[in-house]
């Protein structure tokens, strides 16, 4: 499971069972953020598989898919 973690208060968002949908709620999040607290708000987060970090293959397909995405 890939997880959405909310890294300045160390919290788990959401948990996704792929890296496209985890990177779509990651984007998804940066709007709400900024349409509740204003245009230059954001909360800093990371996309995680089971708590620990991506290997380089799968970060580099998260950056394709946010990219794809935007």
């Amino acid at each position: 499971m890939y997880q959405l973690i909310d890294t300045f208060n160390d919290r788990t968002i959401s948990q996704h069972r792929s890296i496209e949908a985890a990177a779509r709620a990651d984007l998804a999040h940066g709007r709400r953020i900024k349409r509740v607290h204003g245009s230059s708000s954001y909360i800093p987060t990371a996309i995680r598989k089971d708590g620990e970090r991506l290997s380089d293959e799968e970060a580099d397909y998260l950056n394709e898919c946010l990219e794809r995405l935007r």
